[in-house]
């Protein structure tokens, strides 16, 4: 049997640091509507630097969510969780 983890979220809205620990990413939670773009992860606490973990391009649409589910345990990010954002661009992160 797998093992069961509480799951917990964080929105952004901008350019930043989302999280400064470990963290699992589980899902993401993508809302876009006017700008297309590359929304980047990268495992670090602090700056887009460190290995990149993930890179989504959205779309420019009128409001459009889309759900992101990582099969497995998701995405380990070891250092932190740092997120680039497109204008106009919020991202729900799950993580454990």
């Amino acid at each position: 049997m797998a093992m069961q983890t509480d799951v917990k979220s964080v929105q952004a809205t901008a350019t930043g640091a989302l999280l400064t620990y470990r963290a699992r990413i589980r899902s993401l939670v993508i809302t876009c509507s006017a700008t297309a773009g590359d929304i980047v992860v990268n495992d670090s606490a602090t700056a887009a630097s460190g290995e990149e973990l993930l890179r989504i391009t959205t779309v420019a649409s009128t409001t459009v969510i889309v759900p992101v589910l990582f099969p497995g345990e998701g995405i380990m990010a070891r250092n932190g969780v740092y997120i680039t954002l497109p204008a106009s661009v919020k991202v729900t992160v799950m993580y454990a």
